[in-house]
This record gives structure tokens, sequence and C-alpha cells, in this order.
């Protein structure tokens, strides 16, 4: 959970609460999350839609306190890992970026970082369900 989470947004148009409740937070308490929660924010990237149902995205995960979580915050530049640190777990996206098309040959998969961003969102929707908040970043 964030500590520094705006108030008052408003949309202009009707919107699901989800999507103005979701916002990217640097600050974080000491919340620890389960591994059942985890598995809650995984499954939801699971299911979300991806070109010919490639489902291109792959995710490292670890919470706070096991060593993959430092090995994940290590990897983030500049002053990412001082906040991500803090965080209850780290989740690190990646896209397969080729498929094998019906004829066997590996081509390239022109919507995977499209896919992975869809996994991403749905994960972080999510979280946003589940009282917890997301923040993604790409400097790895």
């Amino acid at each position: 959970m964030s500590l520094d989470q705006p108030t008052g947004r408003q949309p202009d148009h009707p919107v699901a609460p989800e999507f103005p409740a979701r916002w990217s937070p640097r600050s974080f308490t000491d919340r620890e999350v389960s591994e059942a929660e985890v598995m809650s924010l995984l499954e939801a990237a699971r299911w979300a839609p991806s070109g010919s149902n490639h489902q291109p995205w792959r995710i490292v995960w670890a919470r706070r306190g096991e060593p993959a979580f430092d090995a994940i915050r290590d990897s983030l530049i500049g002053n990412n890992p001082l906040w991500a640190g803090n965080a209850a777990a780290l989740f690190a996206f990646a896209s397969r970026d080729t498929v094998t098309n019906r004829e066997g040959v590996e081509v390239p998969n022109r919507t995977a970082g499209f896919d992975t961003g869809a996994a991403w969102m749905s994960l972080a929707l999510q979280a946003r369900t589940m009282g917890l908040f997301a923040h993604a970043m790409g400097g790895f």
C-alpha cells in the first residue's frame, strides 16, 4: 500500500471505479502480500487478451524478503531501487517477441509489447481491487 495516494481524482466521463483509483505510487507501507494475493495478481495477468492468444508475457516475481526480490530490485536503474525496495513485491514483465507460425517457423510477434502491456494493466487493476497499488517502470 502506498503512503502518497492522491485524493479527489474525478474522470471527465463515466468509467469503472478501478480506473481513477489506479495510480503509480512511489512510497509504500510495510504491509506484506501473501502468496495467495500474488497468485491472484498473476491470474489476472494470465487472463489478459493477446493477439492469437499467444500470451507472450513472461513474469518474474518475488516478495520482499526473498532473495529474488533483491535481484529484481538490483536490476533497476537510477533512483528506482531506493523506493522500489520498499514494495511488498516486485514483478518484472518481459515479452517473448517471436512466435511459431502454423508452418512451424519462428517469426516476429508484432503485438508482443502491446499484449504484455495488457497483462500489466490487468495485474494493476486487480491490485487496485485488492486494496493494493502497483507502479510500472521501464528503468532496468
